[in-house]
């Protein structure tokens, strides 16, 4: 007599590449949603944490500058654990915009021209 199979076989090769997929196709959602980045800085630890503060002045100082010199020259920020860091004025991080010298802010514009 014969083996009666109404269940359906799956391999397990199948099944790795199954999870594999799914695996891939998280990373990238959280990718592209922005959940990578704090993902990654849990992963990593923060211990580097700004003052506010001086977010605030180093923002003011990029937005006084020229267009040049905002996108080619570096500014300074003390963290509060003793460290600091070197941002160009253009980075995500301080969000300053450049502006004209009669305040107007510039609104294309093209760091990478003057690094």
């Amino acid at each position: 007599m014969g083996k009666n199979k109404r269940g359906v076989e799956i391999n397990i090769a199948t099944i790795i590449i199954l999870v594999l997929a799914i695996l891939v196709l998280v990373i990238l959602a959280l990718y592209f949603t922005g959940g990578m980045r704090s993902l990654w800085d849990r992963i990593r630890g923060t211990n580097t944490i700004y003052n506010e503060n001086d977010i605030s002045m180093a923002r003011q100082l990029c937005e006084s500058r020229e267009i040049v010199s905002f996108c080619s020259q570096r500014i300074t920020i003390p963290a509060a654990n003793g460290t600091s860091t070197e941002l160009y004025c253009d980075d995500k991080a301080l969000g300053a915009k450049p502006k004209y010298s009669n305040g107007t802010i510039i609104k294309d514009y093209d760091c990478s021209l003057y690094r």
